[in-house]
């Protein structure tokens, strides 16, 4: 269970990372954000799906 968290963790940090970075260069490019924003906030939603089935 302890690797599982760790994973978790892991996961969850590179999410955190990844938002930040779309949102900068949402930020710096207006007109991308309609293309970045969608595919990762899809995959927030995949990730959480898959750690609540676990």
């Amino acid at each position: 269970m302890e690797e599982f968290e760790a994973r978790r963790a892991r996961a969850s940090r590179l999410q955190k990372q990844l938002w930040a970075s779309m949102v900068a260069i949402t930020q710096a490019a207006p007109d991308k954000d309609v293309l970045l924003l969608p595919p990762v906030r899809l995959l927030a939603e995949v990730a959480a799906k898959r750690t609540l089935a676990v």
